[in-house]
């Protein structure tokens, strides 16, 4: 069972809410997103697709969630700011569920995934979403996994865009 979980990309909160609602009680959920006021924080490489940055301008739009006002929403930290500079020294190996789910920009896959892997406790899993090929519009994701899965073993989830790795 999940008690701390990290979301890299918050977008409307529906997952953070999700998890809220279907998590012990001690659990906790921290999730971060660009404040809409911040959107100029975002931080493109050389070789991210542009597309990915456009999505992710757009789904940093939201500053009320689907948790907010919830019975549950004590159980979420919202974090504002740009996933490549915040810190993160806090919850290394303290997560037991990792979410990848941010912007899908190669250097922001690489950052948060990275991050990801110094943040994950012993047994914690992380779950990248929109893993959807080479030609796709998501096509940074792959890249990147792609990349990873000679030094990690990943799993695709069969019939979905979700691949997950274990930390055993």
């Amino acid at each position: 069972t999940a008690h701390t979980m990290f979301e890299f990309g918050t977008c409307t909160g529906r997952t953070t809410y999700l998890w809220a609602r279907n998590s012990p009680p001690e659990a906790r959920v921290i999730t971060i997103t660009l404040h809409p006021a911040d959107i100029a924080a975002y931080t493109p490489g050389a070789d991210d697709q542009h597309l990915a940055e456009l999505v992710a301008i757009d789904e940093s739009s939201f500053d009320i969630f689907y948790y907010t006002g919830t019975d549950v929403e004590h159980k979420v930290t919202q974090l504002y700011g740009d996933s490549k500079t915040c810190d993160y020294s806090s919850y290394a190996g303290k997560c037991d569920l990792i979410f990848v789910d941010g912007s899908h920009a190669y250097s922001y896959v690489k950052s948060d995934s990275e991050n990801a892997l110094k943040m994950l406790a012993p047994q914690g899993k992380i779950l990248w979403h929109d893993f959807r090929g080479p030609e796709s519009d998501t096509r940074d994701v792959n890249r990147y996994l792609m990349e990873i899965s000679s030094s990690r073993t990943l799993y695709r989830i069969k019939g979905t865009s979700f691949v997950v790795f274990t930390n055993e």
